[in-house]
């Protein structure tokens, strides 16, 4: 009995043109996790430095200066383009992190096939 070929169930976040990048839904699955993975370690490390610029409170509360509020403020309202060369280079190599995650899971599958 010949078995039917199921069509690709991509997760619904994940759109046809970034879809026909991936081989399977089991590696879109392994690159998202990787992915995610890396994106929480990075939350984590932002949370420890802006946390680390604030005051301490008695109460164990933080209490972040008014610079540092218009600093992330700032940054919250401008648009990548308009960054500084110096932030843009900070984005860049964090985008390169994010393309080692990425190819690093591809190239995992290339060599199990």
């Amino acid at each position: 009995m010949k078995e039917d070929k199921k069509e690709k169930t991509w997760p619904s976040d994940i759109d046809k043109e970034t879809a026909k990048y991936l081989p399977d839904e089991a590696a879109a699955d392994k690159v998202r996790e990787a992915l995610a993975d890396y994106a929480h370690k990075q939350w984590i490390g932002l949370m420890k430095y802006v946390l680390s610029d604030c005051a301490c409170m008695p109460d164990g509360g933080r209490n972040m200066s008014s610079s540092l509020v218009d600093k992330w403020l700032r940054l919250i309202n401008t648009k990548y383009k308009d960054l500084s060369e110096e932030e843009k280079g900070i984005y860049g190599r964090e985008a390169d992190n994010m393309l080692k995650v990425i190819t690093s899971q591809m190239i995992t599958d290339e060599k199990c096939e």
